[in-house]
C-alpha cells in the first residue's frame, strides 16, 4: 500500500504543480487526480502535455473521483456516462485503475427501497464501462449526525446498510471506500471493517475524532488530523492491511475546517508528517529522507 494526497481535503484551488510539489516533499508517493480536469487539459493541448508534469515528477496516481453522479436524475447522469470511457481511458495511461464515489445520505425523493435499486441498476452499468478498462471502483458513505435530515428519505449511512448493496450489485470491480473514521462513527468501533476481506477493499481514508467528543453529536467538519494514539485506531487498520497485502491507497482525509488557518504549506506538511507517524507506528518501512523529516519535527521517535 501507499500513501496517496488528496489536495482537494486544504480547500484551496491549487495548480497541478503545487499539488505534486507537496506530494513529494511531505511523504506521499502518489496523488489523487482531479480526472475531468485532466481530460479537459487533454482535449485541449494533448495527452503528453496533460501529463508531462507527473511524468517528470515520477509519481503515482491513487484514485480519481468518479466523474458520475449517478443519483442525479436521469438525463444529467446519461450524459456523464457517455463521458465516463474517455475519462477511463486518460486514467489508464496514468497508471490509475481506481476510482472512488461516495453515497448520498439521504433522498429528495425516493424510499429506501426504490433507491437501493436505483443504486443497483445504475452501478451496474458504471461499473460495466469501468472493467473495460481495468478500473475499481471503491463506494463509501458519510456518517454524522449531520446527515440526518428532516422531511427526506434515509438511506445508506452504515457499513452493515452498504455491504448489501455492494453485494446486490455483482460486479467483481466493485469495492468498498474504506474511510475509518465515517465507519468509526456509525458502527462505534471498526470491528465490521476489521472482519471483510482485504481484497474487497479498493481504497482507504484516515481521519480522527476530536477528544471527547460524544458521536451521537458529530458531523463531516469533526473529521480531524488522525496521529497514533488517538481514538480511532488507524495504526490497527494499517497493520490489518499490511499483513493481508494491500496494495492501494491510503489517504488522509481531515476535513478543511478541523485543519483551521495556516498556509497552505504548513497544512499539506501536517497531512504528511502525521501519515508518516502512522505509516511507522504501524511497523510499516518509511523512506530515509522522510524518516530525516519526522525526526525534524520531533513527532515520532524512531530506534
Amino acid at each position: 500500500m501507499f500513501r496517496s494526497f488528496d489536495a482537494s481535503v486544504l480547500g484551496t484551488l491549487l495548480q497541478q504543480s503545487e499539488i505534486i510539489e507537496f506530494a513529494l516533499s511531505y511523504g506521499f508517493k502518489a496523488i489523487d487526480l482531479d480526472i475531468v480536469e485532466f481530460s479537459a487539459l487533454v482535449r485541449l493541448k494533448g495527452l503528453p502535455y496533460a501529463r508531462r508534469l507527473i511524468d517528470s515528477a515520477h509519481i503515482g496516481i491513487g484514485t480519481f473521483a468518479l466523474p458520475v453522479d449517478w443519483q442525479a436524475p436521469e438525463e444529467q447522469y446519461r450524459k456523464a456516462l457517455e463521458r465516463l470511457p474517455e475519462h477511463c481511458q486518460n486514467a489508464n495511461t496514468l497508471g490509475c485503475f481506481r476510482a472512488v464515489s461516495l453515497i448520498n445520505p439521504v433522498s429528495e425523493t425516493h424510499p429506501f427501497h426504490e433507491n437501493f435499486e436505483l443504486h443497483r441498476r445504475r452501478l451496474v452499468e458504471v461499473c460495466s464501462i469501468l472493467k473495460e478498462h481495468s478500473i475499481r471502483l471503491g463506494i463509501g458513505f458519510r456518517a454524522g449526525i449531520g446527515t440526518q435530515r428532516d422531511g427526506v428519505f434515509q438511506f445508506i449511512q452504515k457499513l452493515e446498510e452498504l455491504l448489501p448493496l455492494i453485494q446486490a450489485v455483482k460486479a467483481e470491480n466493485l469495492g468498498l471506500l474504506a474511510d475509518v473514521w465515517d465507519i468509526f462513527v456509525s458502527q462505534g468501533n471498526l470491528d465490521l471493517l476489521l472482519s471483510q476481506p482485504k481484497e474487497s477493499i479498493v481504497a482507504v481514508r484516515l481521519a480522527e475524532l476530536p477528544k471527547g467528543t460524544d458521536l451521537s453529536q458529530v458531523n463531516q467538519s469533526d473529521r480531524v488530523v488522525a496521529w497514533p494514539g488517538g481514538r480511532i485506531n488507524c495504526v490497527k487498520v494499517l497493520k490489518w492491511l499490511a499483513e493481508g497485502g494491500f496494495d492501494g491507497p491510503v489517504t488522509p482525509y481531515p476535513s478543511r475546517k478541523a485543519l483551521g488557518t495556516g498556509r497552505v504549506e504548513t497544512l499539506a506538511r501536517d497531512l504528511g508528517l502525521a501519515t508518516l507517524s502512522l505509516w511507522h507506528a504501524a511497523g510499516l518501512p518509511v523512506e530515509s529522507r522522510y524518516a530525516t523529516l519526522l525526526r525534524a519535527s520531533h513527532q515520532a521517535v524512531f530506534v
